[in-house]
């Protein structure tokens, strides 16, 4: 997709957002035509009125959902945001009730996360197990490798990253522990937690390396993108395959780095990008400074 395609996509997107935001306001997310436009919007009603510790009107809300899928997903959500809010026993209830099991490993895990970082250790290791065997009772194999992903994702947390990283380099599924050790590493990062997230990004690039799919490469372009160390992350967006994702990933990393220090490997990462046709709808990523340095170094754009 060109740079002009993306953003008349984009804009058509964002014009879509508003009209169902003014319905919203306007008359509540009940009264907005489009099933798809109000189930977002009753989801993103309930995990508010969840974050605001208002559990039954958020659990109502959210079971007003048509569809069972988007339902038991808004479920799921309302029962992370009640643990956020401190309302463990009402979102381990929740967690509980939902009937399907991916979304219910899924809430098990998150609700799991947010105890531990409380200090509820206790609790939130007899969830994160809960978690793990609900996921791993699922029959169909990609379903179960998702859930598994969505567990560990959900369990990166202070005082269960443990459990995580066991949970998703056992993941059978390549594509899935590729995206969940992805996902792990970059909260590790956000974390501060340097050393571990290069340990599992280098995991999961040699996985993704023998995959070579579009979806995967992506997760790779996420992931070095919120790696703290910029030379693990210029390592692992240099090595991605897709042209594409590799050019974002590369942007990605030259914002990363900024101005202060950049090295002659980031600066021919980010030359490389520049002179990749995908490069221009990644421009306004980098930064001016950046920009400005390689135009002094007689660089063409």
């Amino acid at each position: 997709m060109s740079p002009r395609s993306l953003i008349r996509a984009l804009l058509r997107s964002l014009l879509l957002a508003c009209k169902a935001l003014h319905q919203l306001w306007g008359g509540g997310a009940t009264e907005i035509e489009d099933p798809g436009w109000r189930a977002l919007a009753l989801a993103n009603v309930a995990r508010g009125l969840a974050l605001a510790g208002q559990a039954e009107q958020a659990i109502k809300t959210a079971t007003e959902i048509e569809d069972p899928e988007q339902r038991a997903r808004a479920h799921a959500n309302v029962a992370g945001a009640l643990a956020q809010a401190g309302q463990a026993e009402q979102a381990i209830k929740t967690a509980t009730e939902i009937e399907d099991p991916e979304q219910r490993a899924r809430a098990h895990a998150e609700v799991a996360g947010r105890l531990a970082q409380t200090g509820q250790a206790d609790q939130a290791a007899g969830l994160a197990a809960q978690a793990a065997q609900i996921a791993d009772g699922i029959e169909d194999p990609q379903s179960r490798a998702q859930a598994l992903a969505n567990v560990a994702i959900g369990l990166a947390q202070p005082g269960q990253v443990g459990q995580a990283i066991k949970i998703a380099t056992g993941i059978e599924d390549p594509e899935y522990r590729v995206w969940a050790l992805a996902e792990v590493a970059g909260r590790l990062a956000e974390a501060g937690q340097a050393d571990q997230a290069a340990g599992l990004a280098d995991q999961a690039a040699r996985i993704a390396s023998q995959i070579d799919l579009p979806w995967t490469q992506a997760q790779l372009a996420r992931m070095a993108g919120r790696l703290a160390q910029a030379g693990q992350a210029t390592k692992i967006a240099t090595e991605i395959n897709d042209p594409g994702q590799r050019a974002r990933a590369l942007a990605t990393v030259a914002h990363l780095v900024g101005s202060d220090g950049s090295t002659e490997i980031i600066n021919k990462a980010i030359y490389e990008v520049l002179l990749s046709p995908y490069a221009r709808a990644y421009l306004a990523v980098i930064p001016a400074t950046v920009l400005q340095r390689l135009l002094a170094e007689g660089r063409q754009i």
